[in-house]
């Protein structure tokens, strides 16, 4: 049996896709979604495999221990009444997910030999309603949870991406109050367009939520990390409106499911938004208390892709925003969140900078290799280029490249400028690499290279 078979074979066909009206966007609706996860082990020689009695009662146990206030008894009934299916069958009967795929989510040392040396596969899954508190989807998790902590070698396969989940994950309580936590589910992957240089930023797992996966298109290569807040933000903003929708419109069973969900295509999007999809401690219900805020629209986009007819719910700038993406981007990011200082800066000609320039200027034909070859995924190259200002002087800004072709640059201001009234954020821009006063690469840690006229500015600021 091939996993993406099942997982695919459990899920109900996509509904209709009507498209929108230029006010409004119909998102498809899938009420009763399909949950599941796989589970892989590896079976002693001799064993034998568990049984329908004692698979159940693993789920409980470690629903006992995993689970209390009023959720605990309806998972309870949920697993008693076994509505969570389960299949057990021999690894090499079971066409594994892409390698590269199972690679490409960075795998846990352990969880990689645990799903390399596993025997046997467990199906864990079925169908679960859209409406709180979610029970199916809850009782999924935590027996999918249980067979791997009990079972020789267990680690967790989502099928959704696919990823190998970590090993930390299988102790983490199943929250009383049923509260969906979108970031706890969902990845926010991106990935390059090497002919632009450009990122396409989209979300993984949101069928589960009986919706389309979000996507970013056109996305400066410096933005990928501050935008993970905002799409993060925004699924877990249609997420709960879809649940909302499912619960005022479907009052039994027997009803007809909505198919659509309607939403306002254009709407204002808050840090508050972004504060739901994070924090844990506070109720749904308070009175926000974020200000930051900017405008979103969004729109259906059927895939081209003969292997994936799901839809997509892109991300676009509000109707009458006519500035390319990145600057619409970097408005959004100083909307929500406000601007970034500490690259709106003026250079100071002393002996220390020069030294710092000469020095940047040494090492960029290695740093131009590096970048031609390929860097690894999520890695940034920025160079510094001093903008001519109305004064005869020059105000050194930060872009991030996109390409080096033929002794030219092409990439994204980084930040507003001070004293250039042309210029803003994410706006596309062309330098000479004679014209390059400095360099910096930051890689996904936060390291960072190069940047050193920054170093110099910070120095003197520390003195």
């Amino acid at each position: 049996m091939n996993v993406f078979d099942w997982f695919r074979r459990k899920r109900n066909s996509p509904p209709g896709r009507p498209l929108p009206p230029p006010d409004d966007v119909k998102i498809p609706l899938d009420v009763m979604p399909t949950v599941g996860y796989v589970v892989y082990f590896r079976l002693p020689a001799k064993a034998t495999l568990p049984t329908v009695a004692e698979i159940r009662r693993m789920g409980l146990d470690w629903l006992d221990s995993h689970c209390e206030g009023p959720l605990l008894p309806v998972l309870r009934d949920v697993l008693d009444q076994n509505y969570i299916g389960v299949e057990i069958g021999e690894r090499e009967q079971t066409p594994d997910p892409p390698d590269q795929l199972i690679r490409a989510y960075n795998p846990g040392e352990t969880e990689e030999r645990r799903y390399r040396e596993a025997t046997h596969v467990a199906f864990v899954g079925g169908t679960d309603l859209l409406l709180p508190p979610r029970p199916g989807f809850w009782a999924t998790l935590a027996l999918s949870r249980a067979l791997a902590q009990a079972l020789p070698g267990g680690v967790i396969v989502d099928p959704e991406f696919p990823r190998l989940l970590p090993l930390s994950q299988y102790d983490t309580p199943i929250p009383g109050d049923a509260r969906l936590y979108l970031i706890d589910h969902i990845l926010v992957p991106y990935s390059f367009d090497e002919k632009t240089g450009l990122l396409w930023i989209t979300t993984k797992g949101m069928n589960r939520f009986g919706l389309p996966d979000l996507e970013l298109c056109d996305v400066p290569p410096n933005l990928a990390q501050p935008l993970l807040p905002v799409m993060n933000g925004l699924a877990q903003r249609i997420a709960r409106a879809a649940m909302r929708f499912a619960e005022e419109n479907t009052e039994n069973l027997d009803d007809e499911a909505p198919t659509i969900l309607p939403l306002k295509a254009e709407f204002t999007f808050t840090l508050e938004d972004v504060r739901r999809a994070y924090d844990r401690g506070d109720s749904e219900d308070e009175e926000p208390d974020a200000y930051g805020e900017t405008r979103i629209r969004l729109e259906m986009r059927e895939t081209t892709d003969a292997n994936d007819m799901n839809p997509l719910i892109r991300v676009i700038p509000p109707a009458d925003n006519e500035s390319e993406t990145g600057v619409w981007l970097n408005s959004v990011l100083d909307d929500l969140f406000g601007s970034n200082p500490n690259l709106e800066m003026v250079e100071k000609g002393d002996a220390a900078m020069e030294e710092a320039h000469q020095r940047a200027v040494a090492e960029l034909p290695l740093v131009k290799t590096r970048f031609q070859v390929g860097f690894r995924s999520g890695e940034v190259l920025h160079v510094k280029h001093g903008f001519p200002t109305p004064d005869d002087g020059h105000e050194y800004m930060w872009i991030a490249v996109t390409r080096w072709e033929e002794g030219r640059l092409i990439g994204r201001l980084a930040n507003d400028p001070q004293y250039r009234d042309d210029l803003r954020a994410g706006q596309t821009v062309e330098v000479n690499e004679t014209e390059i006063y400095d360099w910096l690469i930051i890689h996904t840690d936060g390291y960072m290279e190069g940047a050193y006229t920054n170093r110099v500015l910070q120095n003197s600021e520390d003195e």
